[in-house]
């Protein structure tokens, strides 16, 4: 069984420096990604969906459970970003 790493996303942030850099590479990027990923699940076999592997915060880990967890990700963060240009903008 494979292990996936969990990491503090907002170290990680900070790391990066997300404040400073240019949003527009980032977002050409996601956009490059969700295309890939689409791809990769509509090629899936019924044995890829039964795999699963072991995430280091949340336990066993299988394809569905992170398809349904990352399905709503980035609208996750698209309200994070609305909420915090709303109030910046107050």
């Amino acid at each position: 069984m494979w292990v996936l790493q969990g990491y503090d996303q907002d170290a990680w942030a900070v790391l990066l420096r997300y404040n400073l850099r240019d949003h527009a590479p980032a977002l050409d990027l996601f956009r490059a990604v969700r295309a890939t990923t689409s791809q990769l699940l509509h090629e899936m076999t019924d044995e890829d969906w039964k795999r699963a592997g072991w995430h280091t915060e949340s336990g066993l880990y299988s394809a569905a459970t992170w398809l349904q967890i990352y399905a709503a990700h980035a609208h996750n963060h698209a309200a994070q970003i609305a909420r915090l240009k709303a109030a910046l903008t107050k």
